[in-house]
């Protein structure tokens, strides 16, 4: 997912038969791998999004002096 979002593909790029073989050949021996689809990498994206906005709002919040 970091991948994607750092090189600005589609979503849907998980989908594509090609980049599936390719994450099969790079886990090959493992006998299984989950690779999510794009709906699930989207909502993982658009979450990491907000995480990192609450964060940075965190780090610039005004405090009050007690």
């Amino acid at each position: 997912m970091r991948w994607i979002i750092a090189t600005d593909q589609p979503f849907d790029t998980v989908d594509y038969p090609e980049f599936r073989n390719l994450m099969l050949y790079v886990h090959h021996p493992a006998p299984t791998i989950h690779i999510p689809g794009r709906r699930a990498i989207q909502r993982q994206a658009m979450k990491m999004g907000d995480d990192g906005i609450e964060v940075t709002k965190k780090m610039f919040a005004v405090r009050d002096k007690l």
